[in-house]
């Protein structure tokens, strides 16, 4: 998916789901049903309301939230909530194409 804008950044403990994700950023694939969520960050490098462009750089993958060890965890969903209701949910490799349109992580 293609750019997009930043629709909020949340932390554990900032009221926001129960802290599992850690450090997350959620992106609306304006135009799109979907939202992506690029959890267990370290840092990010975005705010809510930016504009992002394929391939821009939102953050640092990390071991924030409930995990074993470092690494990114991505999900898609049609809300921005992203519940445990796996239906509303879709496989993101469906919209990868190489990395060039997506969202970076460093």
């Amino acid at each position: 998916m293609a750019g997009g804008k930043v629709h909020a950044v949340h932390a554990p403990g900032d009221g926001w789901g129960d802290g599992s994700f850690g450090n997350i950023v959620v992106i609306d694939h304006v135009g799109t049903p979907w939202f992506s969520g690029y959890a267990h960050l370290s840092s990010g490098s975005v705010q809510s309301g930016m504009l992002l462009m394929p391939g821009a750089v939102i953050g640092k993958s990390g071991a924030t939230g409930k995990v074993t060890g470092a690494h990114l965890h991505h999900q898609l969903s049609k809300n921005d909530g992203f519940p445990a209701d796996i239906s509303l949910c879709e496989d993101p490799r469906k919209f990868i194409k190489n990395g060039s349109d997506s969202a970076r992580i460093t």
